[in-house]
This record gives C-alpha cells, structure tokens and sequence, in this order.
C-alpha cells in the first residue's frame, strides 16, 4: 500500500522546523552574556597590567645592578691605580719629627737626617820641630740618614741608619734592628746596634756635649761608637730597674757575615749585659747628658759588663 507524497512533505517540513528550533536555541545558550564578556575583558587587562609592571621592574633591577657594577669597576680600578692607598693615613710633625702614619698608629714611619760640616784646626809640635806642622779646614764628620717607626703595630718597632765616611764619603751601615715587645716589662730585638754597656754610647750623637765622643770611651771601645751584631733581652721588672743582656758576634763585630775570622786577633763570639737603676727622676731625662729642661733630680747607678771570645782568649 503505498504512501502519500503530501505525507511525506509534511513530516519533513516539521522535522526540519524542530531542528531549526533546536539548533538556534543551543546556540543561543552557548553564547557568553555582555557580564561574562567584561568579566574576561578586565581579567585580560590585569593580566597585562600585571606584565607590564614585572618588566618594568625587571628593568629598573637591571639598570641599578648594571650602574652598581659600573661603580665597583671604577673605583677598583681607581685603587689599582695607585701606589700608596692613602686613605687613614696622615703626615705632620709629631713631637718634633715628620712622621707618616696610620689613624689607629699600627704603622708608622719616621724619615731622620743628620748633617755636620765643621772647620778644624790641628797644631802639632815635635819637640825638636821635626815633626810639627799645622793643618786646618773643613771636614763633613756626619751625613746620616735612615727611618725608624712601628709596623703592623705599636709593639713592633724598627730602625735603620746609614752615615758617610768623613773621608772617601763611602756609606756604611750604622744601625739596623727590629723590636718587639710583648709587653711593658719584656722584649726583644735583634740586629746591629750600639753596644748598651757603656753608657755614653747610649746618648745619640745628637745629643752629646762635645763634638766627638770622650777620650775615655775611644780608649775602651777602640773606636768612636762599639757596634754589634746581636739578639737580645730586655727586661724591666720594675720601673725602677732595666736589664739587657745578649749574645753576639763579639764586641766591634758591625758589617761582618757569620764566618769565623781566619785571624787569632779577630772577634769569634761574646755575651754582654747592663743594669741600670733609677734611684731618683724619670727615665726620659736619661736620654741626654744635660739638666737642660729637667724638672726632677735624677740619679741613676748602672754598670755592664762585655765578654768577647778573640782568638783563645776572652777579653
């Protein structure tokens, strides 16, 4: 039995009408509102906003590290630059002496000169008049020059000194020691210094009265100044009291190597040692034979002693 073609129309065109329904009402729902729509526009600009705020401050980061390092660059290159970092340090005279040194006083050096131009006149009379004759003019006894200070700090001390040659003007060496002191009462040093024991060489040529050292200390030293080589001791167990004692080379042993000399009349080896007393007035008026400036009375007892082995007898 066959079926109508008007039928078939009429189901179609209301299948097709439902679907259309359908269809354009999914559509609809699946749509965002205008809320929706501005929700996600402003989600999207604080994103961006938030991008943007990182890179700027990415940026500034980036500028203040590149300008910090600039500045660590220079100012290193600055101080390599340099020969002496100056920064805490300070040059002036103090207690009547240029010194250069640093603000906490670990490290000091002290420049020192000393010069002597004098005109001398010698007469001398033989007796028979064989031997006399008269001689004058001009000699240059001391041209000395050296630094003394602290280094690393005040508890360790220094000093070095040459002078030229009255005659010739060679330099030699005088003096060259270094001292550390563990505390007050107790220290050491080691170098080449003058020979402590006798007194009058412990003035400095500074401040001796006459031009030249006494007769006496000529007669005992054999020389105008005894130097040594040594390391020594020096202690104080009181402020009244000072004690040196050491070894050495021998007596007159300056500018000499350690081997022994090939001659019996040369110095192999010796011990010295000295106490000193200070019975009445300060130690710094010791430093000089002259009441000049003195406030106190001063009397000091002292004595030393100097034993030096020369060939197979201790003199």
């Amino acid at each position: 039995m066959g079926r109508s073609s008007k039928g078939y129309l009429t189901t179609a065109a209301a299948a097709a009408a439902v679907s259309a329904l359908f269809g354009s009402g999914a559509a609809r729902a699946a749509e965002p509102t205008t809320a929706e729509l501005m929700q996600q526009i402003d989600q999207l600009k604080a994103k961006v906003q938030q991008l943007e705020t990182t890179q700027n401050q990415q940026a500034t980061l980036s500028a203040k590290q590149v300008d910090a390092t600039v500045e660590r660059v220079l100012n290193d290159a600055e101080k390599r630059s340099q020969l002496l970092q100056v920064e805490g340090f300070t040059a002036g005279y103090n207690k009547g002496r240029f010194t250069i040194q640093d603000a906490a006083g670990n490290w000091m050096l002290r420049p020192t000169f000393q010069f002597q131009l004098r005109a001398v006149g010698n007469i001398r009379d033989g007796g028979d008049g064989s031997d006399s004759d008269k001689q004058k003019g001009f000699e240059i006894p001391r041209m000395k020059f050296g630094f003394d200070g602290n280094a690393f700090s005040p508890s360790f001390t220094y000093n070095f000194l040459w002078n030229s040659a009255t005659n010739g003007g060679s330099v030699g060496l005088e003096q060259a020691w270094v001292r550390y002191a563990f505390n007050d009462q107790m220290a050491i040093r080691a170098g080449q210094i003058i020979n402590p024991v006798f007194r009058e060489q412990s003035v400095g040529s500074r401040k001796q009265l006459a031009v030249e050292r006494s007769m006496m200390n000529t007669l005992i030293t054999g020389t105008g100044e005894g130097r040594t080589q040594v390391a020594e001791l020096q202690f104080d167990p009181t402020s009244q009291i000072s004690i040196e004692i050491g070894a050495e080379d021998g007596f007159n042993s300056q500018n000499t190597d350690f081997t022994d000399p090939s001659s019996g009349g040369a110095n192999d080896w010796g011990a010295f040692g000295r106490v000193n007393f200070f019975a009445m007035g300060p130690r710094s008026e010791w430093d000089d034979f002259s009441a000049m400036k003195n406030k106190e009375d001063l009397l000091v007892i002292g004595g030393g002693q100097d034993f030096t082995q020369t060939g197979s007898k201790t003199v």
